[in-house]
Formats: structure tokens, sequence, C-alpha cells
């Protein structure tokens, strides 16, 4: 989600998780792909392309009934438009509102048959089953932008705040605060796990250990910045997505940044890795053209 100073946010009263900033210097009918990475045209595939999603912003792959969920809706505050979609592990929607009346629900993770939910200024925890909302959490700080989740192994969660350059942790059924840098952490957005350190983009790239909550810059070459999306591969490595100039990158732990595809059409969103298929989904999509879909393509490794 792209996230804007709050004294905009004051100004406009809303806060749009796409925003128009992106860059149309030439429109095209597709993105630019690496070689490397489009394999063939077969594996790089369009899902519902249309205005069914609406504002895509994230899609996540639940393995244990290999389905996907993207989160819709329109605009970044409260209310009850936004909703998430359930799509076949081919792409097929199988349920636009498989779960309505929503916030503005941006990131999500999966653990245990359930769903974490960003959702403007709470935390949902949906029950996969009955894609019932079993609990929620809202923020502990004022206009903290919820944005990203991530969850561990072990079921603990992180909640990334983007006006409050945050990162939250859920406590039984509260949210506090683990880490707060109004630089480091500056528009924190993406967020996944690597180990026992958190992976969260922003501004800036970081590293922050689970135990002590250091905050260690995580320098890119070439620099990679104003992330959007993060999501680990089975190789430890990673994939995340920018906002503005929108470009999928590949990342490795040591830092070095491969650009896969930018495109100055289709906004890249949220991300996730299929391990099963050896396959990336990315929330993808145009405010200008009104065409939003989920592109499925191959990883690099």
């Amino acid at each position: 989600m792209k996230a804007l100073p709050f004294v905009l946010v004051a100004s406009l009263a809303v806060v749009s998780c796409r925003t128009d900033s992106k860059k149309s210097v030439e429109l095209e009918t597709k993105p630019k792909v690496s070689k490397e990475v489009r394999k063939s045209d077969s594996l790089q595939q369009r899902w519902v392309p249309g205005v069914e999603l609406q504002n895509v912003e994230s899609v996540v792959y639940d393995s244990e009934n290999d389905v996907y969920y993207a989160s819709c809706g329109k605009e970044y505050r409260s209310g009850t438009e936004g909703f998430i979609s359930k799509l076949s592990s081919s792409g097929n929607l199988l349920e636009l509102k498989w779960v309505k009346d929503l916030n503005r629900p941006t990131g999500m993770a999966i653990h245990n048959g359930l769903l974490y939910v960003a959702d403007f200024n709470r935390l949902l925890v949906i029950d996969l089953k009955t894609a019932k909302i079993i609990k929620t959490i809202p923020e502990h700080l004022p206009n903290s932008g919820l944005n990203d989740v991530a969850v561990n192994e072990n079921g603990e969660v992180f909640v990334t705040g983007s006006f409050a350059h945050s990162v939250f942790q859920l406590q039984e059924n509260h949210l506090e605060t683990f880490a707060r840098d109004d630089e480091r952490l500056k528009w924190a957005n993406g967020i996944a796990f690597s180990g026992d350190n958190l992976i969260v983009g922003g501004t800036h790239l970081n590293r922050i250990n689970k135990n002590s909550a250091e905050i260690i810059l995580f320098e890119t070459n070439p620099p990679v910045v104003d992330i959007d999306g993060i999501v680990i591969d089975d190789t430890g490595n990673f994939y995340a997505t920018t906002v503005d100039n929108s470009s999928l990158w590949y990342i490795d732990m040591k830092g070095l940044a491969t650009k896969i595809a930018s495109d100055s059409m289709y906004y890249y969103g949220d991300l996730d890795f299929n391990p099963n298929q050896k396959k990336l989904v990315v929330a993808r999509g145009s405010q200008k053209t009104n065409t939003f879909f989920i592109e499925s393509l191959p990883t690099i490794r």
C-alpha cells in the first residue's frame, strides 16, 4: 500500500491503497519481463482481468486448501466496501466476496487455518473453513495505517503501521509496538519472516531481529527503495515489489538485486510464493483503465 503523509490524509480525508502516482511514460500491453523469468508465455498468466477485483492490493496462497485469497476495496478508510476474493489454484474466480463488508483490507498472512488481515485500523482473524471473522483487534495507536502482516511457524504475528513508521506485534488479543523509527521504518509496508529476522520494506529495506528488535539497514546493489510487497522463497532469498516506478525485484540475502520486470501501466502490488508449483502470484492493476488482475509467473530459481 502506498502510504501518504498524514497531513495529506487529514486534508483529503481518504488515502487510496493504490495511488495514481505511478509514472506512465508509455502505455504497454505487456509488462517488460526479463528472458530469465519469462520461460514461456504460457507460464505467465493474468487471472480474472477486469474490474471484479477492485483495486486488488494483496494475494496470499493457502497451501492446505490449494486456493488463493485477494484483498480488494475502494478507498483506504473505514466503511463496508472492502472484501476478500477467493480464487482456485488455476486462477478461476471461485467467490468474488468470500468475506465482505470490510474497511479496506490490504496485507494478509495464513497460519494454522487462520487468515490474518490488515484492515485499515484493525487486524482481523478469519477462520478459513467458515469464512467468519473470529477476532477483531483494533489498532492501539490512532491513525497508524495498518498495512501488511507476517506470521512465523510459531504463530507469532507482526503487522506494519505505515503512518506510525512502526512494526506492531500481536500479544494475546491486542497489538503492541514492537519497533518504531521515523526514519529507518519510514512508511513501513511489506513484511516477511526470514528465520529469526523480519524483513521490512518501506522507504528503506531493513532487517529486524525478532528477539532484540534491533533494526539493521538491509543494503542492496543496486538500491531498491519504496518497497510494497515482500515474500521469501524456498531458497531463503526474496522477491519484492516497489510502488513508484512499479517493478518486481529478486533480492538475495547478500543484497544483490535483480530487476525482473517493470511496467508503466499496471502496478505491482503485494505478492506470494507457491512452493508446490514454484511460481509467484502478484496483485496487479491500473486505476486509469479500471483493470485489475492477479499475475502468475514462474520464479527465476
